[in-house]
């Protein structure tokens, strides 16, 4: 791979790095350079010629102001240490800002997906430099240095192939001043009329950054909370991009920020109306970073990729190109662009998983499995003895189930129901179909609580049979229809050793015919030599590896799953291409059904406003986050945040 030359700007850049990090390594004691960090800024500077000073960034032309290090507390050292950090790794970015000499694209007018599929041009299929490929690091990419490459890594990327495909999570619209959409996150570009730190809450403790910003609408009041240092950046006179939310402070119209980022004046993609992409990010990779940095892997490799589906499949389909669909999925022209695009894309990737799916369905069926034809004695006695009726999506499941298992070919079925369908009374008749036939069977669960909350629900399904026995995590049925009592056992990860051992010995002397369990029962040594069904509760939350291994055990069983997550059907077709699929979709009666509803990001005001006025008529509303705090690696929502929010 080619290595891109040292210039004295960057080796500059470089020993500044190393200094600021030797200070937070030592505690911020201005000790890490001899005569102190204000000393060393003043020499790192005035050693810059003109035109390196002319190549610096606006953040880091403003970190090289600071003076008063030696006055700062500990704590605001720190914080200056991170900016500073920061701001370097704006400058790797900026360093080679202009892209390759490859042309541009137009602006195109707006159009609908089959208008945009006929104009597109053809794919270019430039050759690419000599060793390098979609497979090369991102450091051959301009702007990306080492320091950068491995923030990249933390978000995946891991090379250039990762930065074309690093799609944006939403867009912004930018919108005039005039016409700020009430409380939705948008986007304004303007120039700064006036900029200055605002002291807030008791005795001025809390300093944010207060700028007045205008474009050819009007002006308005913008504030970054709690981020003084903004102040030493914005200058007036500077052009800029800001994203936020539009609102009320102190009874004044306010934009909040949560961004910013500097453009120069001739830049024409951030017109009123255009849509502004935002990345999945991490610590040290602000937003105007990470545009950047795509734009310059898109305008340099765009033109080189070649597309894996043919012409004549895409003008069936009217897909666009896949050089079009990724320019105009980063950087879509106009709503309808940006829905090209992303039917483009997302066609591909169900593509992609269909054809690995059906690979996967056809290598699982290329073993034979055993017949296990259905024992009508023994599904009449246990459907006789429930204590209720079965529902006709319960009985119309089973059929199906039971017709898979009849057969040599292994099944692999997704039975999908809420909680509380009777999805557990289907896979217990399958397992006791498959011990009435000699065999063993197991179901999976991916907690313990799970495991043993179908172990209680077996016991209770089939009370009237059970045969009292003084033996814990065991139950001994009795049916009519067997020639022989049958033993359902539960195995779980925390058990002792003395516990697993013995049901582990049960298991290879065929003394356990269902087993109930967790991830224990793939576990190396654990052996079901007679394993004809496997039953897995909660199929998406197991990896393939894992149900891959509960389906290498004994023989090839058939293999049902079970889930509880409401998938529409074409799109559990698409997840779960390599199953078949039942729904159970109808409840016992008495049961009252639930209501779905999905919201997009810029709609979560209109939810919060659902959840206080349910909570104001006295009911109540639950709020579930991945997160209790905040994370600097996770682009998610954290418990303390939302709390602070809906108070």
């Amino acid at each position: 791979m080619t290595q891109k030359a040292a210039d004295p700007i960057s080796m500059r850049m470089a020993a500044f790095r190393s200094a600021l990090q030797l200070e937070a390594k030592r505690g911020y004691d201005n000790r890490a350079i001899v005569g102190g960090m204000d000393r060393f800024l003043d020499r790192w500077r005035s050693d810059l010629t003109d035109d390196e000073l002319q190549e610096l960034s606006t953040s880091l032309t403003a970190t090289l102001t600071q003076r008063k290090y030696d006055s700062l507390s500990t704590e605001q050292r720190e914080r200056w240490v991170h900016e500073a950090l920061t701001a370097l790794d704006d400058q790797e970015a900026f360093n080679d800002t202009r892209p390759e000499s490859v042309e541009q694209p137009s602006p195109k007018p707006r159009t609908s997906r089959s208008q945009a599929v006929r104009q597109a041009k053809p794919v270019s299929t430039k050759s690419s430099p000599e060793g390098l490929s979609l497979d090369s690091a991102p450091t051959v990419i301009k702007g990306v240095g080492p320091g950068m490459a491995v923030k990249l890594e933390a978000l995946g990327i891991r090379d250039i192939r990762g930065l074309l495909y690093h799609y944006p999570s939403r867009h912004l619209a930018v919108s005039q001043i005039a016409n700020l959409p009430q409380g939705e996150e948008t986007a304004i570009v303007g120039s700064v009329w006036d900029v200055g730190v605002l002291r807030m809450g008791k005795g001025g403790a809390l300093q944010s950054t207060e700028a007045v910003l205008g474009d050819e609408t009007g002006n308005i009041r913008v504030l970054w909370f709690n981020q003084q240092y903004v102040a030493r950046y914005v200058r007036p006179g500077n052009r800029l991009l800001v994203n936020g939310y539009f609102r009320g402070f102190r009874g004044k119209p306010t934009f909040e920020a949560n961004g910013y980022e500097l453009v120069p004046d001739n830049e024409d993609r951030l017109a009123p109306g255009s849509l502004l992409p935002v990345y999945p990010a991490t610590k040290g990779m602000p937003q105007r970073t990470l545009r950047r940095v795509i734009t310059n892997a898109l305008v340099a490799w765009l033109p080189r990729l070649s597309d894996h589906l043919p012409e004549e499949m895409r003008e069936r389909q009217t897909l666009l190109d896949v050089t079009s669909a990724l320019r105009g999925y980063h950087q879509p022209d106009s709503p309808e662009s940006k829905a090209s695009a992303r039917y483009r894309l997302a066609f591909d990737e169900m593509f992609i998983r269909q054809i690995f799916m059906l690979s996967r369905k056809h290598e699982w069926q290329a073993v034979r499995a055993l017949k296990l034809t259905t024992v009508k004695a023994v599904m009449q006695e246990f459907v006789a003895a429930l204590p209720f009726t079965l529902t006709k999506a319960q009985s119309r499941t089973l059929k199906e189930v039971l017709a898979d298992i009849a057969g040599i070919v292994p099944a692999r079925r997704l039975v999908e129901g809420e909680v509380g369908s009777g999805k557990t009374v289907v896979a217990l008749a399958a397992m006791l179909n498959a011990v009435a036939h000699g065999h063993q069977a197991a179901i999976m669960a991916p907690t313990e609580i799970l495991a043993q909350q179908h172990f209680q629900t077996i016991s209770s399904l089939l009370d009237g049979m059970t045969r009292p026995i003084n033996e814990p995590n065991h139950l001994v049925i009795e049916m009519d229809s067997m020639s022989k009592p049958l033993t359902v056992g539960l195995m779980l990860g925390s058990h002792t050793k003395r516990q697993k051992d013995d049901m582990k010995r049960r298991m290879e002397e065929h003394a356990v015919d269902i087993l109930v369990g967790t991830h224990a029962l793939i576990q190396g040594d654990v052996d079901i030599p007679d394993l004809a069904l496997a039953v897995v509760d909660e199929e998406h939350r197991f990896g393939v590896a894992q149900r891959g291994a509960l389906g290498g055990k004994g023989r090839r069983p058939h293999l049902i799953s079970m889930s509880a997550t409401p998938i529409p059907r074409s799109l559990a077709l698409t997840v779960y291409g390599d199953m078949d699929i039942s729904i159970i979709d109808e409840l016992p009666p008495g049961r009252s059904p639930s209501q779905t509803k999905w919201l997009r990001p810029d709609q979560r005001e209109r939810a919060n406003r659902f959840i206080r006025k349910e909570v104001a008529a006295g009911h109540q509303a639950f709020v579930v986050c991945p997160l209790i705090d905040e994370s600097d690696s996770l682009q998610t929502s954290a418990a303390v945040e939302e709390h602070r929010k809906l108070s």
